[in-house]
């Protein structure tokens, strides 16, 4: 057993995992739990934890389990086990699979190419069960070997039951752990990712579009996953690269795919910003529109709302309030508040906090509005709500497809 970890630890230094593994304390729950939401985004280069929301917290990976059986997949392509062209059986347990699925019969076949292509784009379970059982004769022996890989890799607190991530009690996953699946794809078969970065393919004449919308969405991404059940919550684990800049970010938990994808890339956004070390904003490959319609350019470049980190990440410290900017009094300071943006200058901070109390009458009544920041970064608050306000000021601006972050009372930007 000491030798398997000591093993385990060099792969791990070797990938530059460990600070995912040392980084952050243990903060795990049990999946399933009233609050489903976890994240993470990490600068590749330097594995450095750049945002983070319970990233230990057991969950359910839905989908996103596919990314490991993709793994395995790729392993059998490098190996020669497995060729792209090579007809795969589909078996009546493969046909019988709920949806998402290619609609595959059983008796017939399909090339390994076209299966994982359905796998990264439709998220397709009876292709899964195909891979699985060609590469482990049985999908439950397949798991066994998934979670052994898991294992190896450094997953420590995932485990799978299937190859499609339909719904199973037992099998679970973290942030950390799919980041630490996202890092060793990348890494481990470079040859391969690629097939992550897919809008859509044809199979039966039939146009399948991918399910991951940051691909045509959000400048940069490369891949890779996106997941959901009724128990996980919609989930996403998104790689973006731009000019020197690599970032990979996890979502679990979104309320929906639009609400997941706007928290996804306004942690990105937020995150280009950190990198960048200019303070200027990070606009969007294809601006967000607003509910009223209004996608000026200007506006959408010089005022992109990034919220701050879910947590203040190491190293980092939190900002003073800029000059003259309201601060919170002390009757709030055990209060919820929500951060709805970050700005390269105050000006265009203070207007989107009349644009945010515009679209939000009702959850953000009485709130105390807050410019936070120095020359390189201001960031818009609202301080002074309750929990059940705060939450659903976030919802209703998810809806106006604005950005907005909660800042339960610990987590509050102090106003010193």
């Amino acid at each position: 057993m000491g030798q398997l970890c000591n093993m385990r630890t060099r792969v791990l230094a070797l990938f530059g995992f460990l600070p995912l593994l040392t980084m952050l304390p243990n903060a795990a729950s049990a999946a399933g739990a009233v609050d489903k939401f976890s994240a993470l985004v990490i600068d590749v280069d330097s594995g450095r934890i750049m945002q983070q929301a319970n990233p230990d917290a057991e969950r359910f990976p839905a989908s996103l389990t596919k990314m490991m059986t993709l793994y395995l997949a790729f392993d059998a392509l490098e190996s020669g086990r497995l060729k792209l062209q090579q007809p795969l059986p589909v078996s009546a347990r493969a046909q019988a699979q709920s949806p998402s699925k290619l609609g595959l019969k059983a008796g017939a076949t399909i090339p390994a190419e076209q299966a994982i292509l359905g796998l990264v784009t439709r998220s397709a379970n009876d292709a899964a069960v195909v891979l699985a059982e060609a590469l482990g004769g049985s999908e439950d022996a397949f798991a066994k070997k998934m979670t052994e890989r898991a294992h190896a890799i450094g997953m420590s607190r995932t485990e799978f039951q299937n190859a499609s991530g339909l719904p199973d009690p037992d099998q679970r996953t973290t942030a950390r752990d799919m980041a630490t699946l996202g890092l060793a794809l990348m890494r481990d078969h470079p040859r391969y990712y690629p097939y992550f970065s897919t809008k859509k393919f044809v199979y039966r004449g039939q146009a399948i579009k991918n399910h991951n919308h940051l691909l045509t969405r959000y400048q940069g991404t490369d891949g890779i996953k996106t997941g959901y059940t009724s128990a996980s919550g919609f989930n996403l684990v998104a790689s973006v690269r731009r000019g020197d800049h690599h970032v990979i970010g996890v979502v679990f938990g979104g309320s929906s795919g639009p609400a997941r994808d706007a928290r996804m890339m306004a942690m990105l956004d937020n995150a280009f910003a950190d990198l960048q070390g200019s303070g200027m904003t990070v606009a969007s490959a294809k601006a967000r529109p607003r509910a009223d319609g209004d996608t000026s350019p200007a506006e959408q470049t010089a005022a992109t709302p990034m919220p701050q980190p879910l947590s203040v990440a190491q190293g980092d410290q939190e900002d003073e309030p800029s000059p003259g900017a309201k601060t919170a009094s002390l009757k709030h300071s055990s209060k919820w508040g929500v951060q709805v943006g970050a700005f390269s200058k105050r000006a265009p901070a203070l207007a989107h906090l009349r644009q945010v109390t515009a679209k939000a009458p009702g959850p953000l009544k009485g709130s105390l509005p807050q410019v936070v920041g120095s020359g390189k970064l201001f960031r818009a608050q609202l301080l002074g709500l309750t929990e059940a306000r705060a939450r659903d000021a976030c919802q209703t601006l998810a809806k106006a497809r604005l950005s907005c972050v909660l800042m339960p009372p610990k987590d509050k930007v102090a106003a010193r």
